[in-house]
């Protein structure tokens, strides 16, 4: 999809896009998708539809920590709007964007992030445009930045469209799974005009989970359930970013095929499938430490479950496993640890083993 730039008028000419940011919370509290292109199907809408569910979960947290019931702005692996010129000053519209420009060198261009961009910890002293589903275009475009990298989120199109019509330059990619990732990287390094980088980070990532995948090939795979949210529950299903995990970790998804990417699912279906460890992710709580001794409560009433029986549910923080992005491997790592800790003695600082 090619946008064409126009020229940039005033600053003050830009108040009425803060009526499209309103309409883009409105559809996000809605739990609906309008004016969807996306050829890939991204996650079920059950996140969204609980935004005010008793756990605590916003929708603005799902999406920041990488699970976006409804993606839009792009109808590809990436969409830009052409521009010509260094690529000096960068603002990033996710967390996980965020983690990639780190990770590819470009941090010190990074000239504003979204309030949920937490790593590298540099992210954190970074001006902040706004959340994930509501950026300010005002407070963006005050910073000039040669380069906007977004990634879809519901309703997000026509904001993306009318920041480029304004003379913004912007890259659309997404990364919903480990698949995507290597594409997002290379799009983003092309874009900020450094293409080595984007090979060089790519050929780092594979390498390092050639090697995670390596400790696992021959151990028995552990039927697993990973838990996004309780009451509701939703889980995470096969081909989704943490389900991907998973199965790299040497885990077996014990929730079917059929069921989608992040399906709802009834504590009747955990209790025949009968998972032998369960990852509970700490995205359902932010209440630190505490909210992960009442998430461990949850599970701990059913003891018929083998995981519970055998006191191998363990509580995990959300960004790491749920993020899609250059710490993809250290996720795997973390999963390994918890689901094969025959094959990583050494358990990692990012998993809380209850």
């Amino acid at each position: 999809m090619l946008l064409r730039a126009q020229p940039r008028p005033p600053v003050g000419a830009f108040s009425f896009l803060i009526l499209v940011l309103a309409a883009i919370v409105i559809a996000a509290c809605g739990g609906s998708a309008p004016g969807r292109t996306s050829a890939q199907s991204g996650p079920a809408a059950a996140p969204a539809q609980t935004a005010a569910s008793a756990s605590g979960v916003t929708r603005d947290t799902a999406v920041a920590e990488g699970v976006d019931p409804a993606e839009d702005a792009t109808s590809g692996p990436s969409a830009t709007s052409p521009g010509a010129g260094p690529v000096r000053r960068i603002v990033s519209l996710a967390p996980n964007i965020t983690e990639i420009l780190f990770a590819l060198g470009f941090g010190d261009r990074v000239v504003g992030v979204t309030e949920f961009c937490n790593y590298p910890p540099e992210a954190l002293r970074l001006p902040k445009v706004g959340g994930f589903v509501n950026p300010n275009a005002e407070v963006i475009l005050a910073l000039h930045p040669d380069l906007v990298v977004a990634t879809p989120n519901v309703g997000n199109r026509a904001f993306v469209e009318r920041l480029i019509a304004v003379g913004a330059r912007v890259v659309v990619v997404q990364a919903r799974d480990v698949a995507e990732i290597d594409p997002a990287i290379k799009a983003i390094a092309n874009a900020a005009g450094d293409p080595r980088a984007g090979r060089a980070l790519v050929a780092r990532l594979r390498a390092d989970l050639d090697r995670e995948r390596g400790r696992v090939a021959s151990l028995p795979r552990t039927r697993t359930l990973f838990c996004i949210q309780v009451e509701p529950l939703v889980v995470a299903g096969r081909g989704s970013y943490p389900g991907d995990l998973i199965e790299l970790a040497g885990g077996e998804n014990i929730v079917p095929a059929s069921a989608g990417q992040y399906p709802n699912f009834s504590l009747e279906a955990v209790v025949a499938a009968a998972p032998d460890s369960i990852v509970q992710s700490l995205m359902d709580t932010r209440e630190g430490a505490t909210g992960g001794d009442r998430l461990m409560a949850f599970w701990g009433r059913l003891g018929s479950i083998p995981a519970v029986k055998g006191k191998r549910v363990f509580a995990v923080p959300g960004d790491v496993v749920l993020r899609p992005g250059p710490r993809v491997a250290q996720g795997v790592a973390a999963l390994i640890a918890l689901l094969h800790p025959e094959a990583a003695p050494e358990a990692p600082a990012t998993s809380v083993p209850k």
